[in-house]
């Protein structure tokens, strides 16, 4: 199969999106499994394959998000395959329900200790708390495959006390091992169906609840503005899909704003040449819409002079009042009024951008950009464009640059339409619950400071002239105060009873 630029590499899976030979056309998020420890000679998972081809009228996204839950279904197995062993030993429950159960367990508080505070991980696997929303897609998609593939013949094959590769001594849980797993769980389950191993809501208490000593008279709520980590990359995904298209422009922003740390506002200024492509990185130079200088000739000229000159309808877009206007807020830029855009380290999001942006660069905005054309209308350069369609522009606007309020509307339909598919996530679009556009920038700040970068690099990445700007990105929700608290400091105290002052 002819690979695409498309991966999305984890512990032990990568999906890679490929051209599927045999039909011509047809393109597939392909699942390859690192089985048996090696980690250079990745495996086709054949199964997955025939799967996948017997759903290839589905969307890309639905194809990928079973592809994912098996891998992350897989990942699990490899990291838990002797505790599991041991554990089914010792245990009157087959191994295929502990299996399950710890998996949604681990699934929904995370395998981090003292998460957001703690950095240790028993199980190597390093997840962070997911929502019940997202727990519940990713079992519901593991369980489709199951179903399906149970279909070819691949029923469980072993007593169920004990694991299929510890019939190998030795040896790994291969991908069959994973699928023969969870079948038998399925099959044991009183529902007939891996949902039944999902905690009832009323069983659900996120981890930050758990921190928070229950109070009868008194309801506490978070303060952070941060929009909620579990959601981002299914928001991304899924959230400017309809039925009728994609909105490329509104996706491409909202990507920047989460991997990049940029204001709402700021994509709209991106002109095409700001970003440039190499050995599979992107690289995004965030450039001053008036008074950055381009070279014509044998002079200089700024940017506004730019789009007085060739552009009939436009020019820099902080400095003009109507639809296209789009502020901008000073920032740490260097001598040429420029600074460089630092990916966020998480959740694929660069590879997510470069995904969509070949995408829209050779396909999507030339295509919007003749119809702007073919109205008489001059070529300009900004990387965003109006698709013409949309609730808030009219089919003569395609081409344009894309506008504030169009973007505005996109992300809260986009988050409208989440919540709608996914009524367990009780995703609201509210500037207090962080899921309005700027909580995306909260996002980043605070995914920052948990990675442990230090401050002044913190402040660069967000482009801040000063070193105070940051801190209402980064200052502590009370569940995390809670947290380091109750666990850390409580424990710095039982250990170090000398560091507590004394009471005269």
């Amino acid at each position: 199969m002819k690979s695409l630029p498309t991966m999305h590499r984890a512990l032990h899976h990568m999906v890679l999106t490929q051209q599927y030979p045999s039909i011509p056309g047809l393109t597939l998020p392909a699942l390859y499994l690192f089985e048996g420890g090696d980690c250079q000679r990745p495996r086709l998972f054949q199964l997955g394959l025939r799967y996948l081809i017997a759903n290839s009228a589905r969307s890309s996204n639905w194809m990928r998000s079973r592809m994912n839950a098996v891998g992350i279904f897989y990942d699990y197995l490899v990291q838990r395959a002797d505790h599991l062993a041991q554990h089914a030993l010792s245990s009157s429950l087959p191994m295929h329900t502990i299996a399950l159960q710890e998996f949604v367990n681990h699934l929904i508080f995370g395998t981090i200790t003292d998460w957001p505070a703690g950095s240790t991980d028993p199980t190597g696997l390093f997840w962070a708390p997911a929502g019940s929303g997202v727990v519940s897609s990713i079992v519901s998609s593991l369980n489709d495959v199951i179903i399906e593939t149970e279909k070819y013949g691949f029923a469980p094959q072993h007593p169920p006390q004990w694991g299929p590769w510890t019939a190998r001594k030795g040896s790994e849980p291969t991908g069959i091992d994973a699928v023969r797993l969870a079948s038998a769980a399925r099959k044991a389950s009183e529902n007939n169906s891996l949902s039944y191993y999902l905690p009832r809501k009323a069983e659900i208490i996120s981890p930050s609840a758990r921190l928070i000593t229950p109070t009868a008279s008194i309801r506490l709520t978070e303060e952070t503005k941060s929009f909620p980590a579990p959601v981002v990359r299914t928001f991304l995904e899924e959230g400017f899909q309809t039925r009728r298209a994609e909105n490329h422009a509104a996706s491409l922003a909202a990507i920047l704003m989460f991997g990049g740390g940029m204001r709402v506002s700021e994509p709209l200024h991106i002109w095409v040449e700001d970003i440039s492509v190499g050995q599979g990185r992107v690289k995004v130079l965030v450039r001053h819409p008036q008074t950055f200088e381009i070279r014509k000739g044998r002079h200089l000229i700024s940017r506004d002079e730019y789009l007085r000159r060739h552009s009939s309808d436009l020019r820099a877009r902080n400095k003009i009042s109507g639809p296209l206007h789009a502020g901008w807020k000073g920032m740490l830029m260097n001598k040429k009024h420029e600074c460089l855009l630092h990916w966020l380290p998480v959740f694929g999001l660069e590879e997510l951008f470069l995904e969509r942006l070949t995408i829209y660069l050779s396909e999507i905005r030339p295509a919007l950009m003749e119809r702007r054309l073919s109205r008489g209308m001059s070529d300009h350069p900004f990387l965003l464009v109006s698709a013409g369609d949309s609730h808030t522009e009219t089919d003569s606007s395609a081409g344009d640059p894309y506008s504030l309020k169009s973007l505005r509307k996109a992300w809260q339909e986009a988050v409208w339409r989440l919540s709608a598919r996914y009524p367990d996530l009780n995703l609201i679009h509210d500037k207090d619950a962080g899921t309005t556009a700027h909580g995306a920038r909260h996002f980043y700040g605070k995914t920052l400071k948990a990675l442990r970068a230090p401050r002044e690099v913190i402040r660069v990445c967000m482009r801040h002239k000063s070193p105070h700007s940051q801190d209402v990105y980064t200052e502590p929700s009370w569940s995390e105060v809670h947290a380091l608290i109750d666990g850390p400091i409580r424990r710095t105290a039982l250990r170090n009873p000398d560091l507590i002052p004394t009471i005269a």
